[in-house]
């Protein structure tokens, strides 16, 4: 079949809202008729077809022509329009509720927020179990708590750690509290960092992060680091890409004979990836002129403080700018051959934007992602892939190995009241947004 198309996929995840605000909120059981599948399970489209939703589960998918339903049974019309799964954002800073909404309004039903926010853990912990509960709407959240970092610590709010039995008790109290993984960063020692990993084994957490700047970054990898939450940090720990801009020589190239041995300890070790492209090309896109950011029709429904964050906070306040700008195009272009090359040898990757840092729109960023990862080179199938699919595989593989996520397929799970009610609620609100 050609290559699947991103103009309506946009439409399809409206529709899957649109759709199921008709129907009973106190119905578990519905068919969605006369609907076109993009099923994710591999590259095609079903055409006219029959979705089966029972108590919050796909039944099954079926042609309509060949389909019987009871006569009891509601059925929504979907008008020959398109549904697939909804997005994935492995990668969030919630800074507060209205987040939630935002996502949910942009098709994403899934996110895993990394910590260092304007909320402390608690807070996001709460928010997860109402929305589980079913009285907060939102999408599905995984989340940690502070970041742990080294001593000194650089991440603002992260704990800092200087032993490796501290490593060891800030873990365990990671899993006490009943948070889902653990976030290290920049500053971790040797020690510390096999402390965190041996722990986080014992207690059935995964390590997601930054890759430690204190030692050799395929050694991280290979000790048990099981996913590198932003593409550039190869760019830094493993390129050596310069890591301050003050008094740069402009003379950078990354040394891709390195490559081969990246993707081998990769690969060998099951470590996933999140490219998450869109965070240095928004800032590119601010350098270019702010007003892309705060002209964009999701300005105004940024919560107040978040976007005083963003003005305070965003990169045309540096000193250092011009400097900072070369670096960010030098470290563009390698995370691009990156996505390529680690999609062509199977790394796993999956969408992480970084919202809502200045100039991410929570929800409408996974968005500019898709659109990144084709620039990079991926089809518009794999991109798609890369935030349905795959993050379904990543959550299955490092946080429940019993969810089915990210395919529309029988025995997956159709995430259908929460995006109802929220769709409703905001026809209510504001019909244009």
């Amino acid at each position: 079949m050609p290559d699947l198309k991103l103009a309506p996929y946009r439409h399809a995840l409206l529709l899957l809202m649109l759709v199921l605000s008709q129907a009973s909120f106190a119905a578990e059981d519905f068919a969605i008729v006369a609907i076109n599948v993009i099923p994710m399970d591999e590259e095609r489209l079903l055409e006219n077809q029959v979705v089966v939703v029972s108590d919050g589960v796909i039944q099954s998918v079926s042609d309509l022509a060949a389909t019987s339903l009871p006569a009891d049974l509601l059925q929504i019309d979907g008008e020959g329009r398109y549904l697939l799964p909804g997005l994935a954002d492995l990668h969030v800073h919630l800074r507060n509720a209205d987040e939630l909404l935002s996502n949910l309004a942009w098709g994403v039903t899934t996110v895993m927020h990394l910590g260092g926010s304007g909320e402390p853990g608690e807070e996001i912990r709460r928010f997860r179990e109402e929305i589980r509960k079913g009285s907060r709407l939102g999408p599905t959240i995984y989340a940690t708590d502070r970041i742990l970092d080294g001593d000194p610590a650089i991440a603002t709010g992260a704990l800092s750690l200087g032993t490796a039995d501290e490593a060891k008790t800030a873990v365990r109290d990671l899993k006490t509290n009943g948070f889902d993984f653990v976030k290290i960063y920049n500053n971790v020692s040797l020690p510390v960092f096999t402390a965190i990993v041996d722990e986080a084994k014992s207690q059935g957490l995964p390590v997601f992060g930054h890759i430690p700047r204190n030692f050799d970054a395929l050694q991280a990898f290979e000790l048990g680091q099981d996913a590198v939450v932003h593409t550039e940090e190869f760019f830094f720990a493993y390129f050596e890409g310069p890591r301050s801009t003050r008094n740069m020589v402009r003379d950078y190239a990354p040394d891709l004979g390195k490559l081969p041995a990246l993707l081998t300890v990769l690969a060998e070790n099951n470590v996933a990836v999140m490219p998450d492209l869109s965070f240095t090309f928004t800032n590119m896109l601010m350098w270019d002129s702010l007003d892309n950011v705060w002209n964009d029709a999701e300005f105004p429904f940024l919560h107040p403080d978040t976007a005083s964050m963003w003005e305070a906070g965003n990169l045309n306040r540096r000193d250092d700018l011009e400097n900072f700008i070369v670096r960010e195009q030098w470290k563009y272009a390698l995370m691009q051959t990156l996505t390529l090359e680690f999609q062509q040898a199977g790394i796993l990757q999956v969408i992480g934007t970084d919202a809502s840092l200045p100039g991410l729109f929570p929800g409408k960023a996974v968005h500019r992602e898709l659109t990144e990862l084709v620039k990079a080179g991926l089809s518009n199938y794999e991109a798609l892939a890369v935030g349905t699919r795959n993050a379904g595989a990543f959550i299955e593989r490092y946080l429940d190995a019993d969810a089915r996520l990210g395919q529309i397929r029988p025995g997956y799970r159709a995430d259908k009241d929460r995006a109802a009610e929220l769709y409703r609620k905001a026809l209510e609100v504001d019909p244009g947004h």
